[in-house]
């Protein structure tokens, strides 16, 4: 309904106000350092929510995009630094250590944390030569993994 409101031609209708968490001053916090920012208590579906919000029309759209942009290029190094310190990692440690690393990331981090984890993987099997080639990250072999560390946020109760 949204949608069809501020997208109409005559525009008679514009978004009566943006979510919280892409406020002027939310966006103002992502500028000076997105990575300190806890997206999985603030808004699990940033990036989700940001993807459908470009589809509107509304004064904001461009601001809105570019915290979006500098958003994910300021906490993809540290997606990726996790990915691989977590394989570094020993059986023991590899939950505990996955949990606080991951207690930060959004939901579309999280799975991009897993790929790049996979990655990872294959990459060291093919340098201590246990296989022959890379192939691309087979989601199906990381699902228990992944809903483990997605449900672990998930089951969580509010506090109030």
């Amino acid at each position: 309904m949204i949608y069809s409101i501020c997208n109409c031609k005559t525009r008679f209708a514009s978004l009566p106000e943006l979510p919280l968490i892409y406020s002027r001053i939310q966006r103002q916090i992502f500028a000076a350092d997105a990575s300190v920012v806890d997206l999985a208590k603030q808004a699990s579906h940033f990036y989700r929510q940001g993807r459908h919000l470009l589809e509107l029309n509304f004064d904001e759209k461009r601001q809105v995009a570019m915290t979006l942009l500098q958003t994910y290029q300021q906490r993809f190094r540290s997606i990726m630094d996790a990915s691989f310190h977590l394989i570094l990692l020993s059986d023991h440690h590899h939950h505990e250590s996955m949990k606080q690393q991951t207690g930060k990331f959004e939901r579309q981090e999280k799975i991009l944390l897993m790929l790049g984890q996979a990655a990872f993987r294959d990459y060291d099997r093919l340098v201590n030569n246990e296989t022959k080639q890379m192939l691309p990250p087979k989601i199906q072999g990381m699902t228990t993994d992944l809903t483990n560390v997605l449900n672990g946020g998930m089951n969580r109760k509010r506090k109030r």
